[in-house]
């Protein structure tokens, strides 16, 4: 495999950019990735990237696709995903598969992952740490955790939370503050990657919520997709299905709700100007004028809940 030598820093190191087709194909392939979309679907990515240092964080949105890896990174290179939303399946170079969910994470240096495949679209942070030895793959192995949840869950959202601030932020950092957070961010990261595979046990992942969670998470994209669908793919009726996350203070049909609102509010993030029919289209949700209602709902409950 050929090593990468990625396109030096400019003066200014954020970039944000809403890629189609070929332009695409060619800001994978600086990556080191060959990407090949879903045959008859348009290509699509939004990507919003910042450099810090050593550490390059990034958000990444993307249409069904398969990307193979083709080139290493020239240095040593801790890659961290976080999913956001939706899934993909991750094959490592042993030919072991790693099924990345909303709210898992994984961790490798090349030469360890060899292929990226998502049949949904999909979005995850990416955060590289360059420099580093002695990095192996890391399992997935705290998957479909809720919000409830301490231990990595609540590493994950700090990390995760950390990256949004500094890609929303207006203001770009000075180079002290530059290399402080990038440090920052390399500790983190060891917080959130569980122990290396084979370490230990892999929870239960029959739940019944957990795995109604999976699949209404997967399929929040799909508009027809519904509480309903969903309870008849896991063999259970709806009203067992809601019985079942209310005994957890929670209902199936508001966290289709929320799955949706979190990618509308992701595009956004990523890409202001971009048209609300797309955007409602992208997320699942039927149409513009009901996704305004819904981020109107969503900051309401925020405003409630004290969460900025």
């Amino acid at each position: 495999m050929r090593t990468h030598t990625p396109t030096p820093s400019t003066a200014e190191p954020r970039s944000r950019a809403h890629l189609i087709g070929d332009d695409m194909a060619r800001w994978f392939a600086a990556q080191g990735w060959a990407a090949a979309p879903r045959v008859g679907s348009v290509p699509r990515a939004f990507v919003d990237e910042l450099r810090l240092s050593k550490v390059t964080i990034r958000r990444v949105w993307h249409t069904p696709l398969v990307l193979t890896r083709t080139v290493d990174a020239p240095q040593p290179t801790r890659h961290v995903w976080l999913q956001t939303q939706g899934a993909a399946r991750i094959d490592d170079s042993t030919g072991s598969v790693h099924q990345l969910r909303t709210q898992s994470a994984i961790a490798w240096a090349d030469p360890a992952v060899s292929r990226l495949t998502a049949s949904q679209p999909t979005a995850r942070i990416e955060i590289e740490s360059r420099g580093f030895t002695g990095l192996r793959i890391q399992a997935d192995t705290y998957t479909h955790l809720d919000g409830r949840t301490g231990g990595p869950l609540t590493a994950w959202s700090c990390l995760a939370g950390t990256v949004n601030m500094l890609l929303n932020a207006d203001t770009p950092l000075d180079d002290r503050s530059a290399r402080l957070f990038a440090l920052a961010l390399d500790a983190m990261t060891d917080a959130v990657t569980p122990p290396a595979v084979g370490a230990g046990p892999r929870p239960r992942r029959n739940d019944l919520v957990q795995e109604a969670r999976r699949l209404l998470s997967e399929h929040a994209s799909d508009p027809s997709y519904t509480v309903q669908r969903a309870a008849e793919e896991l063999g259970v009726t709806r009203s067992h299905l809601t019985r079942a996350f209310g005994r957890e203070g929670d209902s199936p049909r508001q966290f289709l709700r929320t799955q949706r609102v979190s990618r509308a509010r992701h595009l956004l993030a990523i890409d202001p100007d971009t048209d609300l029919s797309t955007v409602a289209h992208q997320s699942g949700i039927p149409s513009a004028r009901a996704l305004r209602e819904s981020l109107r709902a969503n900051a309401r409950e925020d405003a409630r809940s004290g969460d900025p």
